[in-house]
């Protein structure tokens, strides 16, 4: 209007920007307090973050961009469940990259108890920060709602999700219709306590049975808890998807390790000859990490240490210590991983540790103890530890990020078994696993208390166990 004199305006509606850019910076230093930035996707706190290697779970990646399209219109969540170490943030932090390339990604929150980034509290503030950010027309919602009500931040968890999530987007969606705004979730075991995961997944249940038209698409990653399988199974809204140590995921840990040592090669050139390391020493080390991605990288990390600077060393170092030879190893090579599987057995109640030690005793010692394998099944070995279903599946229910362990109605033909050869060796091992060691001489008197029971008892069942003494042979 420059030069302008005399003119009217009749109707209309006027915005005064300068205000409006001082409530929309408000708005971000309101929530600030009462979330957890440290939990995004792109927060200097994960830097770096995991990342899916260069053509590694493309499979996974791609029935994840499916699930987005409408040949899953049906599942507005999506559980991806896998074991300790198969690489679950790798994806889930490659998947939120390709997400918001394609202005899909509303938010992020990636669960960590060692980082702190583990309370509920936080989770709704979280999400709400993001997608105000990512989302103008949710932005001027949450503004409005706010500027009401900012008590509202100090609420609980299911107030704060129905008032900043769910009806905000109700609204949105009834005005027009949206394309899937993606909120990623992952390491949700790792939010503290089993009531505050539950409750998280309740509401997003909830949400979507009573809101089935929300734009919102849930993607939780996390290992296979007993108390969260137990709420997915309730859950017909949900898809699941599980990442399994598989022939693919073999050949994806074989092309990552061998493109890392090419990367570590190239920068100790002048010192690392053309043909390192020798066939006989990759083969070696590909087998031992056997698809398992923590444990690649965890191995990758001690070979390219750069204050030791010498990944030839560094490697036979490794590979001695991995042969449990008499090489002298300065430290643990493995310290990530057994911090990882510690932590398992750390959560483990005291008072239910010691049957699940009879439970890992068998598991570790089952080809010296067993080794005609008469305890063929999850309840054959539960009778013979004279243990009752339900002190059985309480003894196991921490393992499921480590162990496959059978429902109840499969026990009959199923065995327990280790996802990963690793988590043995480490319980095998005093000088990793501490206090959490499986001695041989403990599982034999374990083994050999049972037995002498049942003979005791005549149980027919265990007079084909003959030729005691291979049995109990160390």
């Amino acid at each position: 209007f420059s030069n302008a004199r005399d003119f009217t305006v009749n109707g209309g509606q006027f915005i005064d920007i300068n205000e409006l850019k001082i409530n929309y910076i408000n708005i971000f230093e309101l929530l600030e307090p009462y979330t957890c930035l440290d939990a995004t996707k792109d927060s200097s706190a994960r830097h770096p973050p995991p990342r899916c290697h260069l053509d590694t779970r493309s499979k996974i990646r791609e029935r994840l961009m499916r699930w987005l399209s409408k040949e899953y219109d049906d599942w507005k969540m999506l559980w991806v469940r896998g074991s300790a170490g198969t690489g679950k943030s790798a994806v889930a932090q490659s998947f939120a990259d390709s997400c918001e390339e394609e202005g899909l990604l509303g938010a992020s929150y990636f669960f960590s108890r060692t980082a702190g980034r583990d309370k509920l509290e936080t989770v709704v503030p979280t999400l709400a920060y993001q997608l105000a950010r990512s989302v103008p027309e949710y932005h001027s919602l949450i503004e409005h709602h706010l500027a009401k009500d900012q008590i509202l931040l100090r609420n609980s968890p299911p107030v704060q999700f129905r008032k900043l999530i769910i009806e905000p987007f109700a609204i949105l969606q009834r005005e027009r219709p949206r394309k899937p705004i993606v909120v990623i979730l992952d390491g949700l075991d790792e939010c503290r306590g089993e009531k505050a995961q539950r409750e998280i997944l309740e509401l997003i249940t909830n949400a979507i049975r009573t809101n089935p038209d929300l734009p919102l698409r849930w993607l939780i990653f996390s290992r296979p808890e007993a108390h969260l399988k137990n709420v997915f199974s309730r859950t017909s809204e949900c898809g699941r998807e599980e990442l399994i140590i598989d022939t693919e995921c073999r050949e994806n840990v074989e092309r990552y390790v061998k493109d890392r040592l090419v990367e570590i090669k190239a920068t100790y050139n002048d010192m690392i000859p053309a043909d390192w390391p020798p066939p006989d020493k990759l083969r070696e080390l590909l087998d031992a990490v056997s698809g398992l991605f923590i444990f690649a990288s965890t191995c990758l990390n001690y070979i390219d240490d750069p204050e030791e600077a010498d990944p030839i060393s560094q490697l036979d170092s490794l590979l001695s210590f991995l042969r449990r030879s008499q090489g002298v190893v300065s430290r643990n090579p493995l310290a990530a991983l057994d911090l990882l599987y510690s932590r398992i057995l750390q959560d483990i109640p005291p008072t239910v540790f010691e049957t699940t030690r009879k439970i890992l005793a068998y598991m570790c010692h089952r080809s010296k103890l067993d080794p005609y394998d008469k305890l063929n099944s999850a309840q054959v070995l539960s009778n013979f530890l004279r243990l009752d279903q339900h002190v059985f599946y309480k003894a196991t229910r921490g393992l499921y990020s480590a162990m496959s362990v059978p429902e109840p109605g499969d026990a009959t033909e199923t065995q327990l078994q280790f996802y990963h050869a690793s988590f043995q060796d480490f319980l095998l091992d005093p000088h990793r696993s501490g206090k959490f060691v499986i001695g041989g001489y403990k599982a034999l008197v374990i083994f050999l208390q049972s037995l002498i029971y049942w003979l005791e008892v005549d149980a027919t069942y265990f007079h084909v166990l003959d030729g005691g003494s291979e049995l109990v042979e160390f």
